[in-house]
């Protein structure tokens, strides 16, 4: 049985919840597009389409961390 320290548990779950941040946010913006989940950025000048959902992929990320963590 391998046992980490506490530092290589951070590292490793930070590592893995980056990684799964960074692949799943084009997968969830690229799909939130196909079915149409679009909403304005109020905050641009120009006003334009943004995919809502990339909340999701975050929140993903942040699962895949806390796992690699236990």
């Amino acid at each position: 049985m391998v046992v980490f320290s506490l530092p290589e548990i951070v590292l490793l779950s930070f590592a893995l919840s980056l990684t799964a941040v960074f692949f799943a946010v084009p997968f969830v913006a690229s799909n939130s597009r196909r079915v149409g989940m679009m909403g304005r950025d109020e905050n641009k000048l120009d006003k334009r389409k943004v995919p809502e959902m990339g909340g999701i992929a975050i929140v993903f990320g942040l699962g895949i961390g806390f796992l690699a963590a236990i």
